[in-house]
């Protein structure tokens, strides 16, 4: 399915948010316009502004997902502003959070967060949205996992898989979440030899179920960052890598399959289609691409 928007944003530069329930969530880096859009229905709604866009700010982070309690869409904003001391003469760093509900037509703010955010690193599992947090003292170093409800709007954190500690740090260059079965995963591409992926069972268990080694393989990305997107209908384990490699990994054959991207750097997210119109949604302005 391919869809184009330029005539609606014709010198923007959208990226993808993420999806949820056929509804794709994009952004546009400069503006700040964020926009809910059904490709399928060629319907799309572009949101106010956030608050905390308009006042000086390091950086912002969206978070778009679905709440299966409430029935209700979200966006969240993390907007990274920066505070000076006088007195002191020195900067502070915090998240503010801003909550966006589908059909409200309002920001809401629900607080701060004083942790830093791993850009890109986010994905939603059954009404929550989970990210990985840098340590302070290693900004590209992951060391912790932290969790947004959709449903209460508050954030839980969610410690790592057991062999990793804070002594083996400066390895958790190369790790991501992901979602496997419907249930969180942290992949591994650390070592040379291996690839580990841990899964989040429902009693808040870590196990390890994927386990590959990259030696008996060809042309795998052993350095980079592998993100796994879903186990596809015959099995196979469906990964993006670095931005430009999408393969898949096939446990009865012990091999890969490398797509054709033609080299190309895009992002990548798993993806339902749907018929569900955004003109459900009483008080949002839909219009048509």
């Amino acid at each position: 399915m391919k869809f184009d928007l330029k005539e609606k944003f014709p010198n923007a530069k959208l990226h993808l948010v993420y999806s949820a329930n056929g509804f794709l969530c994009l952004r546009e880096s400069d503006t700040h316009v964020v926009c809910i859009s059904n490709p399928v229905m060629r319907e799309y709604v572009i949101l106010p502004r956030p608050e905390h866009t308009h006042r000086k700010i390091c950086n912002v982070h969206y978070a778009f997902g679905y709440c299966p309690v409430t029935g209700q869409y979200k966006v969240v904003c993390f907007s990274r502003i920066e505070t000076h001391d006088p007195a002191t003469r020195s900067s502070s760093y915090k998240l503010e959070v801003e909550v966006y509900t589908l059909g409200t037509r309002t920001w809401r703010n629900t607080g701060h967060f004083t942790h830093r955010l791993r850009g890109r690193s986010d994905v939603p599992v059954n009404g929550k949205i989970y990210w990985l947090v840098n340590a302070e003292e290693l900004y590209e170093c992951p060391d912790s996992i932290w969790s947004f409800d959709f449903e209460t709007e508050l954030t839980e954190h969610v410690s790592l898989p057991p062999k990793f500690s804070i002594e083996d740090v400066s390895s958790y260059i190369s790790i991501s979440l992901g979602v496997l079965r419907s249930c969180l995963c942290v992949c591994d591409n650390s070592s040379y030899s291996d690839l580990a992926i841990w899964v989040l069972n429902e009693g808040g268990v870590w196990t390890r179920e994927v386990f590959i080694r990259k030696t008996s393989l060809r042309n795998w990305p052993f350095d980079d960052v592998v993100r796994p997107l879903a186990v596809l209908e015959d099995g196979d384990i469906l990964m993006f890598c670095a931005w430009k490699n999408l393969f898949s990994y096939n446990f009865n054959k012990i091999s890969s399959n490398h797509f054709n991207t033609s080299g190309r750097y895009f992002d990548v997210r798993a993806h339902v289609t749907s018929f569900f119109s955004l003109r459900e949604f009483e008080g949002e302005n839909v219009e048509i691409f």
